[in-house]
């Protein structure tokens, strides 16, 4: 019985820590990715800026 008890607290002790590591890693992926989708839109936001200001300035000359 002692061995029971053992393993099946080794068991509920490993899931437990499963189910953290994946709800801690999920949090870090969800949370990079809108990071890298702010720094995509921000870079895109000024590459558009630049390059209407290329063609202002192209166009009055």
């Amino acid at each position: 019985m002692n061995e029971f008890v053992e393993t099946l607290n080794l068991f509920i002790g490993n899931v437990i820590a499963y189910v953290f590591m994946a709800a801690v890693y999920g949090f870090i992926i969800y949370n990079v990715g809108k990071i890298v989708f702010c720094l995509i839109r921000y870079a895109v936001y000024y590459i558009r800026r630049d390059i209407n200001k290329y063609k202002s300035n192209k166009d009055k000359q």
